[in-house]
């Protein structure tokens, strides 16, 4: 029983750190691109990533693969709230980038997944 747990605490761990990598290396990307970025750090809130660019605020939910839809609902309604546009960063591991999902076009994001082909959210992060 205490090996279990501790596997499953090292586990948990790992994945902390492969998200906060990630979460690192957006932030980077898009400094150099010209946006002022906070990190959330372990905060577990609603947005990873605060980026601000040309007066325009963007809440950046940093995922591996996926978003559930009461994550993507939750980042909606809390940009919808400040003006901010609500953004999932998705780090396809496949192609080894992230994919941009702006959360407001329809068809973007179904049952939890994004479109492969989308990336139309690139067009609002420039």
């Amino acid at each position: 029983m205490l090996l279990s747990l501790q596997v499953n605490a090292v586990m948990a761990m790992k994945r902390y750190r492969k998200g906060a990598d990630k979460e690192r290396r957006l932030k980077k990307k898009l400094e150099k691109e010209g946006f002022w970025v906070v990190r959330a750090a372990g905060s577990k809130g609603i947005a990873d990533l605060v980026a601000i660019k040309n007066s325009q605020a963007y809440l950046i939910q940093v995922k591996h693969e996926r978003i559930s839809k009461l994550e993507a609902n939750k980042l909606k309604e809390i940009a919808a709230s400040c003006g901010a546009f609500p953004i999932v960063a998705l780090y396809k591991r496949k192609l080894r980038r992230f994919v941009f999902i702006d959360l407001r076009d329809e068809g973007d994001e179904q049952n939890g997944r994004a479109n492969p082909t989308t990336t139309g959210t690139k067009d609002h992060l420039d």
